[in-house]
């Protein structure tokens, strides 16, 4: 019960996902993608990421643009809905280098079945990606900004940060229908992390979260 009284806690707060799609899908092309992972914490004498979960829907509608939209499915077992959609637009690519730029602006909306405190969250992602060898398979580097014009936070305290990031680098398998991502983030590395109810675990300070998450993706 402990673990899950954590995660409710963090969802009022800051519920950080990991990229959605960092390259484009080709036109016409669909996928589906169920993630796990989140913040890590001192749980007893282990160290584990908070095991939040989406899932997420994309679809190709050129080459060089992707829509996209998720449920958390977390926050629904606290009773909260929570969805992000967005777009990913390729903003640059060399095929001979085999790297390309994306960007990602999004909508993260959140609100509780018993409450009247419905919020949303502009989001924008930046990413760098390389295909490093024959194979599709491709690391990535970038940063979330992510936009909070709320008065308040969790527990009706006054919020004083309006913006936050989050640098991040990943990893992606590609098979023929199947993808499978690894992910790293830096959470708010300008803020301290020792205000909350959660133990963090961050072994660069007592500044920013780290955050490990997979993910798993059909391509159809």
């Amino acid at each position: 019960m402990k673990l899950f009284k954590i995660a409710f806690f963090f969802l009022f707060i800051y519920s950080c996902a990991p990229s959605r799609f960092v390259k484009p899908l080709q036109k016409k092309e669909k996928a589906l993608n169920l993630s796990l992972g989140g913040e890590l914490i001192r749980y007893g004498n282990a160290v584990i990421p908070i095991p939040f979960t989406s899932i997420v829907y994309g679809q190709g509608i050129t080459d060089k643009t992707t829509v996209f939209g998720s449920i958390h499915t977390t926050s629904a077992l606290f009773g909260n809905f929570q969805t992000d959609i967005g777009i990913v637009q390729q903003l640059y690519k060399n095929d001979s280098l085999k790297i390309g730029i994306s960007a990602s602006p999004a909508l993260n909306f959140m609100c509780h079945q018993f409450k009247s405190d419905a919020r949303l969250f502009p989001q924008l992602d930046l990413n760098f990606y390389w295909n490093y060898s024959k194979s599709k398979n491709y690391i990535y580097a970038g940063m979330i900004n992510w936009l909070d014009f709320t008065k308040t936070k969790a527990h009706n305290e006054k919020q004083i940060n309006h913006y936050f990031f989050a640098p991040q680098i990943g990893h992606t398998f590609v098979k023929q229908k199947w993808n499978y991502n690894l992910e790293l983030k830096y959470i708010s590395p300008n803020l301290r992390n020792n205000f909350v109810v959660a133990d963090y675990y961050n072994p660069f300070g007592s500044k920013g979260v780290i955050g490990i998450y997979i993910g798993i993706s059909r391509t159809f």
